[in-house]
C-alpha cells in the first residue's frame, strides 16, 4: 500500500533531518531559484551550484522549501510523480485548479481565474483550444509551442519584472499556461482608473523603470 505523505532528506548542522508532507497539503511547481537567495530552505538533493532546477513546494498560501536537482530530467520525473498521487497524473493535470471565473478571452484561448485545490493559491490559466487552431491554421500550432518556450525561458532565468510563470502543460484538448494572478491588473487598467488624478513625476519614474528593467532582462 502507498503512503499518504512525501519524505524529503536535508542535512543541518551534520545531521539528517526529514520532513513529512502529506500529499494533499501541498502544491509543487518548478522553479529555478538562485541558491543565493536568503529565503530559500534548501533540501538539497544534489551537489551545490548557483542555479539549478527546483521544484518549489507551497502549503496554504505559505513557501515551503526547495527541492534541488542536479538535472532537469530528474526533476520532471519527481514532479510528475508528485502529480500521479496527488491524483493530477497526466490528462487530470488541469483538475489541480477550481476555476473562478472569466479574466479574458481572445480568438482560440480563454484566461480563467482559478485556485490551486491543495494549496488555495491564485493563480490566471490561460487556455488555447488545439481544435480551431489546427483546423484554421496548419503551422499556428509551432507559433503556440514558441509562446510556450518563451515564457518558460524567462522562468529559467529568473527575469525582473515580469509575469510570473506558474506551470505549463498540454492535454488532448487544450495547450495550458498557468500564470501567478496579479491583483492590480495590467498597466493600461492602472493608467484608466488613474485618469482623474495624474500621476507625479516618481511615481511615473517608478513605473517607466520597471518596464526598463523588466524588457532589458528578456534581452
Amino acid at each position: 500500500m502507498e503512503s499518504d505523505e512525501v519524505v524529503f532528506r536535508r542535512t543541518s548542522c551534520s545531521q539528517d533531518r526529514e520532513l513529512r508532507l502529506r500529499y494533499d497539503s501541498f502544491q509543487c511547481i518548478i522553479s529555478h531559484a538562485s541558491l543565493d537567495e536568503k529565503r530559500v530552505k534548501q533540501i538539497p538533493l544534489a551537489t551545490s551550484s548557483k542555479h539549478r532546477p527546483c521544484l518549489l513546494l507551497i502549503g496554504s498560501e505559505s513557501l515551503l522549501p526547495y527541492v534541488f536537482f542536479d538535472t532537469e530530467e530528474e526533476m520532471v520525473t519527481f514532479h510528475e510523480e508528485i502529480l500521479h498521487r496527488q491524483g493530477f497524473g497526466g490528462q487530470d493535470r488541469i483538475k489541480q485548479y477550481e476555476f473562478l471565473g472569466k479574466l479574458g478571452q481572445g480568438t482560440f484561448g480563454i484566461v480563467l481565474l482559478a485556485k490551486h485545490k491543495l494549496s488555495g493559491i491564485r493563480v490566471a490559466v490561460k487556455m488555447i483550444n488545439k481544435r480551431p487552431i489546427e483546423k484554421a491554421f496548419s503551422k499556428v500550432e509551432n507559433h503556440v509551442y514558441q509562446e510556450i518556450q518563451v515564457v518558460n525561458e524567462i522562468a529559467r532565468a529568473n527575469c525582473s519584472n515580469t509575469l510570473e510563470l506558474i506551470e505549463t502543460f498540454e492535454n488532448s484538448e487544450d495547450y495550458v499556461i498557468v500564470t501567478k494572478m496579479m491583483q492590480g491588473g495590467d498597466l493600461h487598467n492602472y493608467l484608466t482608473k488613474q485618469s482623474q488624478q495624474p500621476l507625479s513625476e516618481d511615481a511615473t519614474k517608478m513605473i517607466f523603470r520597471q518596464i526598463a528593467t523588466g524588457i532589458n532582462a528578456l534581452h
